[in-house]
């Protein structure tokens, strides 16, 4: 498995199933219609290009993005390339929560 986070960010495109699953899945259950202040947890986030890309326009109002990730070079590179004030990326293994 390559880990390096540019392998997956030189493609800029995610999975089919992932784009489709946010682009028309959510939408349809009314995720993307809240009047409050969402927050929102991405698990999994690898190099934050799907966070920053899909995720953060998706929820107009929301409040904050926790977006963690096992692989640290790949949030260090999301921190770099995919930064956002209300994007906060963590190093975290979600299992231990």
């Amino acid at each position: 498995m390559n880990l390096e986070p540019e392998s997956y960010s030189s493609q800029h495109i995610p999975l089919e199933s992932v784009k489709c699953f946010l682009s028309e899945t959510l939408p349809r259950l009314g995720w993307n219609r809240s009047s409050k202040e969402d927050v929102v947890l991405d698990v999994g986030c690898g190099p934050g290009g799907t966070t920053f890309q899909l995720i953060l326009p998706l929820f107009p109002g929301v409040k904050k993005i926790f977006a963690v990730d096992l692989v640290p070079v790949a949030i260090e590179f999301a921190k770099r390339h995919n930064s956002h004030q209300l994007i906060e990326y963590s190093v975290a293994n979600f299992e231990d929560w």
